[in-house]
């Protein structure tokens, strides 16, 4: 009866790492303590250099040295306020689309290096091969986008090179839109290109496969345990 237990529990929740904190007595009077620790998806720039995680509740989170793990990383966020405005939000939520995109395929997980943010609020994707940029437009219907996309890399760009288009645009819906470069790239450029995204392809090919046979090897074990 000498514990505020509700006290503590929303001391617990003014720190913002926590999402959520549960304190009570078992059986056995023992205290127990739950606390669910938010984790960032993404890591924000701002337009003035500021800095910070969001997660996603899309809450704010400072920069520390506790989560030196790779994010989706993104620059050129507008708002510089704790408060977003309707505008920051739409922009956030476009991210959270993303993050989650990508934190699902493993190879525009590998391949996308940075994702801009332009002056008309939309994204702009910073490739890790290829001197390209991907206009997304906004971050909703990415599931589509990203499949126009990886036709585009698989039929086009396995042919042409990596270097050959200057922008890839794929925020018009059923199409992609390839601008050329104003001078095109080298031979040898052009055939290391195409080896570097073949690879990539092959690469995720593989882990598919591996992903399939794991989860046909655990169906087996499940049904014979």
């Amino acid at each position: 009866d000498q514990f505020d237990l509700k006290a503590i529990e929303e001391l617990f929740k003014k720190n913002v790492w926590i999402a959520k904190a549960d304190l009570f007595f078992d059986n056995s009077q023992k205290l127990q303590v739950r606390i669910v620790e938010r984790q960032p998806i993404a890591r924000v720039f701002t337009g003035l250099g500021n800095s910070f995680f969001i997660d996603s509740s899309l809450t704010k989170l400072p920069i520390g040295e506790k989560f030196p793990v790779k994010l989706p990383v993104f620059t050129g966020f507008p708002g510089e306020k704790n408060k977003w405005t309707a505008s920051d939000s739409l922009i956030l939520n476009g991210m959270k689309q993303i993050t989650g995109y990508l934190e699902k395929h493993p190879f525009w997980a590998a391949q996308v290096a940075q994702i801009d943010i332009n002056s008309a609020h939309e994204f702009e994707l910073i490739p890790t091969l290829g001197n390209h940029v991907i206009e997304l437009g906004d971050g909703f219907d990415v599931d589509s986008k990203f499949n126009r996309l990886w036709q585009f890399y698989t039929q086009v760009l396995t042919r042409t090179g990596l270097n050959y288009y200057e922008k890839v645009k794929v925020q018009f819906a059923g199409q992609v839109v390839g601008v050329k470069t104003a001078s095109a790239a080298s031979k040898a450029d052009s055939i290391q290109a195409i080896r570097n995204v073949e690879q990539l392809i092959r690469d995720v090919q593989l882990e598919h496969e591996r992903m399939i046979s794991a989860d046909s090897t655990q169906a087996v074990t499940v049904q014979q345990n």
